[in-house]
């Protein structure tokens, strides 16, 4: 089952980041307070080099280091699969300019039910 993780702002209670799975990505969302929400749609390489970037800024910071059992801040809990039609507004996200016919081919991609 996926999981999805949630890191809460320290000076802002409503904003928060959420990582998860869709497909053969890992998407990172930024919400604020006000509902707004910026993904981003990185291939595994990408999402462990900047998670291993984090750790490197975090290990900066405070001087300390990761440990192998440390827990996220909210711990990670069970996500749904993304409906369909979540799947096609991250697909409208993606390319704004493409088709009905385009746009479903781009979810079933994201879905990872497409053709190999």
């Amino acid at each position: 089952m996926a999981e999805t993780y949630r890191a809460q702002c320290r000076w802002a209670p409503d904003d928060y980041l959420e990582a998860h799975r869709v497909g053969d990505s890992v998407h990172v969302d930024a919400c604020d307070e006000d509902g707004m929400k910026v993904c981003a749609s990185l291939t595994p390489v990408d999402a462990r080099a900047f998670a291993r970037g984090i750790l490197t800024l975090a290990d900066e910071t405070d001087g300390g280091e990761a440990q192998p059992n440390d827990a996220p801040a909210i711990a990670p809990s069970p996500l749904a699969p993304p409906t369909r039609l979540e799947l096609l507004e991250t697909a409208r996200q993606l390319a704004p300019e493409a088709d009905a016919h385009n746009l479903l081919r781009i979810a079933t991609y994201l879905e990872g039910s497409g053709p190999s």
